[in-house]
């Protein structure tokens, strides 16, 4: 919903499920993240669990990327994630300090107007139009 909402609203968006193509999944994800201006991190309940610290875990990596590279990251917290752990790997520790929105579905409306407001992202959506996002999740110009 976020995706095509954020596509709907002029903004260019990579979602590796819809945008990935063929090749190597950890390269074309970081091509991904060069070309960005924001990094939107969704956590969810377990998101940040203990998996984080597996040298394999591909959200890891992502963050850790994102952060290196100096993007601007957004938390969306979606209901189960309360909060941040208290430890996490050396190279995504300053995560906490990303500036986090509620992604609980009850807020959605007013979680999307908020990022798109100019308070959250440093992208600029194509059509620079006023957005409103209906109850439905359909977007209004």
């Amino acid at each position: 919903m976020l995706y095509r909402d954020l596509k709907n609203a002029g903004y260019t968006v990579f979602f590796d499920h819809e945008t990935l193509g063929a090749g190597n999944f950890i390269s074309n994800i970081q091509n991904a993240i060069d070309d960005s201006t924001d990094f939107l991190l969704l956590l969810s309940r377990d998101a940040l669990s203990k998996r984080i610290f597996e040298d394999d875990d591909i959200l890891h990596k992502e963050i850790a990327y994102a952060l290196k590279k100096r993007k601007q990251i957004v938390g969306i917290m979606l209901s189960g994630f309360e909060s941040f752990p208290k430890v996490l790997p050396e190279d995504i520790v300053e995560l906490p300090h990303a500036n986090c929105l509620y992604g609980k579905m009850e807020y959605y409306e007013a979680m999307f107007s908020k990022l798109v407001s100019g308070q959250f992202l440093k992208s600029i959506p194509r059509n620079n139009a006023n957005i409103k996002v209906e109850k439905s999740g359909d977007l209004q110009k």
